[in-house]
């Protein structure tokens, strides 16, 4: 965990248990064990497969298109927007009514507490009420060894770190009362995409935390506290984009905040549209994968009977069902996402492939 303060370690071995005997009975013993358990792992293979076709597809008609909607609408000022009623795209500023208020404690050295308000004119606020303290951190891992007898041990360990950091307690956000201009906007459920500022507090009182988490060997700063204080403010120019009826903005297919240019909203949206479909096809390219490489776990333990062939055929397995998964992902989203031109296609074929049948049928007569 790099960045963190490492306090302790510490490693044991949790379990121990045989799994090869040394001589011949044993490797007879360990081969019909790997191949029960490449068998059974044939069903989770199946399990992943099926899950890795949902993902290919969620990856497609799951993720929205936000981006593309808000592109194609035109931008309007707050007059051009006000007798609409329908889906719009609004720029303008922000006239407020209130403020997003803030209110919290700073104690000073001697345990003196002094109430405070944040001082920042902010249409929209984000807290994060941080402590710094002690994080236990427990990973297991496993081994086989090979004992004084020839004996295979399978040997689990588990490895106990304890961390010093930054650790948060509690998260608040909330919008002050606003306009824009003599549009009314209700925020409730609204999507927000902002480029906000902050401001860092330190020794806040965070509101119902007790003790810090000490575990062993703590350093002076635990017990720290901060605030991370993220906010818009009040001068900056907004995008709204929602349903506006009556010269009221709320709710719509579309409903977001923002005080990003069009330009960068439009290119923001784009860039975490494409990154959560690509990560899903990442992620359906692993179950594939994995699954397929499931499936033909019995073939490769039978290769073991043959010195160092095990390896090599794992390997050249492991690309080609890559290749193929990947293959599959790409072919699969095709299909998803132009199933219309699909659909065209085979109308077309169908109706080729009949008419030269009648055709062929016209000359024989």
């Amino acid at each position: 965990m790099a960045g963190h303060d490492l306090r302790a370690s510490s490693e044991r071995i949790v379990s121990s248990k045989v799994v090869r005997k040394a001589g011949p009975l044993g490797k007879i013993g360990g081969f019909f064990g790997d191949l029960s358990k490449s068998i059974t792992g044939m069903v989770g293979g199946c399990v992943m497969l099926v899950i890795g076709f949902g993902i290919i597809i969620a990856g497609v008609v799951a993720v929205s298109d936000d981006s593309k909607t808000i592109e194609k609408l035109d931008l309007l000022s707050i007059e051009e927007a006000g007798d609409k009623d329908e889906l719009v795209k609004v720029e303008g500023s922000a006239v407020l009514s209130s403020q997003a208020s803030l209110e919290y404690i700073v104690k000073d050295a001697y345990g003196v507490q002094t109430p405070y308000i944040f001082d920042k004119e902010a249409l929209y606020l984000e807290v994060e009420y941080q402590m710094y303290e002690q994080v236990k951190q427990t990973s297991e891992s496993t081994e086989t060894v090979t004992d004084e007898n020839g004996d295979q041990i399978e040997q689990t360990s588990e490895k106990t770190d304890i961390y010093e950091e930054w650790v948060t307690k509690e998260t608040t956000q909330t919008f002050g009362e606003f306009s824009l201009g003599d549009i009314a906007l209700d925020t409730t459920d609204i999507g927000k995409r902002f480029d906000m500022q902050t401001e860092i507090i330190t020794d806040v009182v965070i509101p119902g935390a007790g003790a810090p988490q000490i575990y062993e060997n703590p350093s002076a700063q635990v017990g720290d506290t901060k605030m991370i204080v993220s906010y818009v403010p009040a001068s900056d120019d907004l995008i709204v984009i929602g349903n506006i009826h009556n010269k009221k903005i709320d709710g719509g297919d579309v409903f977001m905040i923002s005080n990003l240019s069009d330009t960068e909203l439009v290119s923001k949206l784009q860039g975490e549209e494409s990154a959560m479909r690509w990560g899903l096809r990442f992620v359906a390219w692993l179950l594939l994968t994995l699954g397929f490489s499931a499936l033909v776990a019995p073939v490769l333990v039978l290769t073991k009977l043959v010195p160092g062939l095990n390896k090599i055929i794992g390997c050249v397995t492991t690309i080609v069902f890559g290749v193929v998964s990947a293959i599959i992902v790409a072919l699969i989203t095709l299909l998803v996402t132009y199933w219309w031109l699909v659909i065209l296609c085979s109308v077309m074929l169908v109706g080729g492939v009949v008419g030269l049948a009648v055709m062929s049928m016209g000359k024989k007569k």
